[in-house]
């Protein structure tokens, strides 16, 4: 499970929702499983796989106790990349070439 720039773009591609309405609203369980569904088409690309499952055959295998960890990695996921982002010690790949103030 990767929640990065691609997985949004596979869940908004799905849904037909942009992100900043996902996270304005209450979400149904088909819009939660297209994230997930998305994120784990992401996992499994950066680790050189594919996920050889549809939408539906992945939702079909997350249990209740799973939905409850697929949350906690984007939680977690979307923590670490404000934690850094708030230390300064990982610039956007835009700003690299500019110097600091």
């Amino acid at each position: 499970m990767l929640f990065n720039m691609n997985a949004v773009e596979i869940f908004t591609d799905l849904s037909g929702m942009e992100l900043i309405d996902f996270a304005n609203t209450k979400v149904n369980i088909s819009q939660l499983r297209k994230l997930g569904y998305g994120c784990a088409i992401e996992g499994e690309l950066a680790d050189g796989r594919e996920l050889k499952l549809s939408e539906m055959e992945f939702g079909r295998l997350v249990s209740i106790p799973a939905m409850v960890q697929i949350k906690e990695i984007i939680e977690r996921q979307m923590g670490e990349a404000e934690k850094k982002s708030a230390q300064g010690t990982r610039r956007p790949w835009y700003l690299k070439s500019q110097t600091r103030k």
